[in-house]
């Protein structure tokens, strides 16, 4: 058991220590969508950032960062101010539209990641056969974010190569939905 919570715990590390590296505070701006993505084999971590500051100005920032042992030459960190492709107030209701205010934890549609059950003759006596597909390597996404009093927080792991193996999950659809939105608007590969 210990294994399946142990790239949430490095996660959850790169993704503070990239936080204390830039002085960003936990609490969410008013309008605020924040993506990290962890990569499972390597100290490697990013956040794009999309927020509207106190005077009502919109920022799009990215922020990249390979953890590296003092010992090597320390961190290997980029921080990008991003234009975007259309004004932000209309990005920011794009990004809405996917749904990223209402999309539920993994662990609550984690069922649909399977295949129907189908009923077969196993050595002379009928059985319930699923198949599940378990992707270990990838990538891990924590997204937060806030519209006025509205706010969510979520984790997937490696909901691109899910998406693949079951395209009718609405949920990953939302999820890869709102990441072609951000590449298309900031031509940013999260």
């Amino acid at each position: 058991m210990l294994l399946l919570f142990a790239p949430s715990l490095l996660s959850a590390q790169l993704e503070q220590h990239l936080n204390e590296k830039i002085g960003l505070a936990e609490d969410l701006n008013s309008k605020e969508l924040r993506v990290y993505k962890v990569s499972d084999i390597t100290n490697y971590v990013s956040l794009f950032r999309l927020y509207q500051n106190e005077e009502q100005i919109w920022k799009a920032v990215h922020y990249e960062c390979h953890f590296i042992h003092e010992d090597d030459g320390g961190d290997d960190f980029r921080h990008i101010e991003l234009p975007s492709s259309k004004e932000l107030n209309y990005v920011w209701l794009e990004i809405l539209n996917s749904d990223v205010l209402y999309l539920p934890k993994e662990s609550v549609f984690r069922y649909k990641l399977k295949s129907k059950a189908r009923i077969e003759n196993v050595e002379g006596k009928y059985e319930r056969v699923v198949r599940e597909t378990a992707i270990l390597d990838g990538s891990h996404y924590l997204i937060q974010v806030r519209d006025g009093e509205k706010e969510n927080s979520f984790e997937y792991d490696n909901p691109e190569t899910y998406h693949k193996h079951y395209p009718d999950v609405d949920e990953l659809q939302s999820f890869v939905t709102l990441k072609k939105i951000l590449k298309k608007r900031f031509a940013v590969a999260l």
